[in-house]
């Protein structure tokens, strides 16, 4: 459960019940919120609260309105004292997510601090603040943001010397890998990570330079370079399913592409 402590100042009645508000939704969504109004009673030490509260908890809310950026930039009351503590160790532990501006002011221009000027925030000015932005906010706390999806592999037939390619079903995925000094084509199940095909040439020593799935993910074909008795480049199609080399053929020359090799 995350833990979050209230960094505002107390402008208003108003405005002390709308932190209060937002304190109490937030808890009732899975926030374990830290709020002076609850927390700290008569015969406390408000400085040492102060710092417990920045130090221990996983996210710092900083209510920014006008009077509280006024406050934080004079350096003055508790918001000035709450300002030296979070500059600090934002400098100190650069952990400068822990520190989240939310805007209540009309302007950010007009509410934010000036350490905080440059800050991605969340607004939640106006009556009723926008639900998107305070799902904006949660998702932050409870570390639910959505991801960027892992980067896969082009879809596309290889180039010359390309490590690796995927089948056009992106069932299999092809990787050049060195055994024993030679280069050949390992075929893996992307899902399950088993290997289903080591393809292997005519002679050795020898290194795949190219290769192309069919196009229904059934047959890979791999090509070899030979420079004996002049160059040539050695091609095989393997089944996938069964292991077994179907065909090979000679072509003269060094080929770089074998795309149209299912061509026909």
């Amino acid at each position: 459960m995350p833990k979050a402590f209230i960094s505002y100042s107390w402008d208003s009645e108003d405005h002390k019940k709308w932190v209060r508000d937002l304190a109490v939704r937030l808890r009732r969504d899975g926030v374990d919120v830290v709020l002076d109004q609850w927390h700290a009673i008569p015969g406390d030490q408000l400085p040492a609260f102060m710092e417990r509260a920045v130090r221990e908890n996983d996210f710092v809310l900083i209510i920014c309105t006008p009077r509280y950026k006024g406050k934080a930039d004079a350096r003055t009351g508790g918001v000035g004292y709450e300002g030296d503590i979070m500059t600090a160790e934002a400098m100190t532990k650069r952990n400068d997510r822990k520190f989240i501006p939310i805007l209540r002011g009309e302007e950010w221009a007009q509410a934010s601090p000036s350490w905080l000027a440059g800050k991605y925030y969340i607004d939640l000015h106006g009556e009723p603040y926008s639900e998107g932005h305070y799902t904006d906010l949660l998702t932050t706390l409870h570390s639910q943001r959505e991801q960027a999806p892992p980067i896969g592999l082009p879809p596309f037939q290889p180039q010359l010397g390309q490590y690796s390619f995927l089948s056009p079903d992106m069932r299999y995925e092809a990787t050049r890998v060195g055994m024993g000094g030679e280069i050949h084509y390992q075929v893996k199940e992307v899902e399950t990570g088993r290997v289903v095909l080591l393809t292997y040439p005519e002679y050795s020593p020898n290194d795949v330079k190219a290769g192309a799935f069919s196009p229904d993910s059934k047959k890979l074909a791999a090509a070899y370079h030979y420079s004996h008795l002049g160059h040539y480049t050695w091609i095989g199609i393997w089944d996938i399913g069964t292991r077994v080399l179907l065909r090979s053929e000679k072509k003269a020359g060094w080929v770089t592409d074998i795309s149209w090799i299912f061509e026909s």
